[in-house]
């Protein structure tokens, strides 16, 4: 990245503003991990746990989930979810490659493996995003990783502490070059907590200019009417008196 220490210094900075995060990261295996990951990339944590859940409220376990049709995940996902159709299938695809490799939705040749081997595994997986892959070798493996989707590369260059131009893979380098290993995890969490809630400013902001555009909508125009000055003209009868001449 072009002028790494001048962003390096924003970044620092930025960071030792962002208060502590208040989201739960409990310890998951590596292919619940991996569909907490797709559920939550470019979305929220709270919309992903709450996806999560629904989907186990229907389903026997995830590998009922990697043989679900896509119509049946879309249902419990919502309408609404972001980027919807694009997760299901990328999940899909991931968690197929899983049963190939391991003949289980368990990922238990990798218990063995380096964490660099670790991150290969899946960043080779069909479907993979570089957030998903990064955040189970963060949260199961412990490998140094900062998970960083569309959302917050937008956030971080919006504030001009990483180079405008810069790849997702580029900003996330980036970020580990900036943080500590031991730090990486409360980084992340940090980074995802600022996230959700610019994303909350940014909704509300939207949602509060949608209002002022329907009142504007409806309120009707004042007419602006002419009062009419009637002229009344009002002609004076001049009475002609009769004069008697006296003889």
């Amino acid at each position: 990245m072009n002028n790494e220490s001048t962003y390096a210094k924003k970044f620092n900075a930025l960071l030792k503003k962002m208060p502590e995060s208040d989201i739960e990261t409990p310890q998951r295996d590596a292919v619940t991990q991996m569909i907490i990951g797709f559920l939550q990339w470019d979305a929220s944590s709270k919309q992903a746990e709450l996806a999560y859940r629904k989907l186990m409220g229907v389903m026997v376990d995830n590998n009922d989930l990697r043989v679900s049709m896509p119509e049946e995940i879309a249902e419990q996902l919502g309408s609404r979810y972001p980027r919807s159709d694009e997760r299901i299938e990328r999940l899909r695809d991931s968690l197929q490659e899983v049963f190939v490799r391991e003949h289980a939705i368990e990922a238990r040749s990798l218990e063995t493996k380096s964490k660099k081997d670790v991150r290969h595994y899946f960043d080779t997986l069909p479907g993979m995003v570089p957030y998903v892959s990064a955040m189970v070798c963060l949260l199961t493996f412990g490998a140094h990783a900062i998970p960083v989707d569309d959302k917050l590369a937008d956030l971080l260059k919006a504030e001009g502490v990483v180079d405008p131009d810069a790849t997702i893979e580029e900003i996330e380098r980036f970020l580990e070059r900036q943080v500590k290993a031991g730090d990486g995890v409360d980084v992340h969490l940090r980074l995802q907590s600022w996230v959700e809630a610019g994303s909350k400013r940014v909704h509300a902001a939207k949602s509060s200019k949608k209002k002022v555009a329907k009142k504007a909508a409806r309120k009707p125009a004042k007419k602006t009417t002419k009062k009419k000055t009637a002229k009344t003209t009002s002609k004076k009868k001049t009475t002609k008196r009769r004069v008697t001449k006296k003889k």
